[in-house]
């Protein structure tokens, strides 16, 4: 028999699929003495906001920090939920060479290694930061109709 979070997963990754055919996702679960988690990873493909927004229809509710409590949603009775989604999204190499390419560009900074920081607007960052940044603003897939 299935746990709630397991069935949770599985409609997740229907959506998923149908949202995004040309992205693979992996969406697991797990379930613990404290409740239950859903885990999905993928690669490149839409940004990690988008699939976020999709997944969060299938989370029972929310931590509380300020009380320190777990409040659950009401109205969510109707379908199967887990505690939290996490959601993972992995830089493929061509995206990362590309990137790479485009902030030594953009910086001007053709020979700077990857672990050197260097001034952007006055502030000191290196190009993994600036490219990790850049890459969750963009979608790499059309959605689906």
């Amino acid at each position: 028999m299935k746990t709630q979070a397991a069935k949770a997963a599985s409609q997740i990754k229907k959506e998923l699929k149908s949202q995004f055919p040309d992205t693979k996702f992996s969406v697991t679960s797990d379930t613990y003495s404290g409740g239950s988690s859903i885990q999905i990873t993928y690669k490149d493909g839409p940004t990690k906001q988008k699939v976020q927004s999709i997944a969060n229809y299938w989370v029972a509710g929310h931590f509380n920090g300020m009380i320190d409590l777990y409040e659950y949603d009401s109205g969510k009775d109707d379908r199967p939920t887990a505690k939290y989604v996490f959601v993972n999204r992995e830089m493929g190499y061509e995206i990362a060479e590309k990137l790479e390419a485009e902030m030594r560009d953009l910086y001007d900074q053709p020979d700077i290694p990857k672990h050197k920081s260097f001034k952007v607007n006055g502030y000191f960052t290196d190009i993994l930061r600036e490219m990790r940044r850049r890459y969750e603003k963009i979608s790499l897939v059309e959605e689906s109709k």
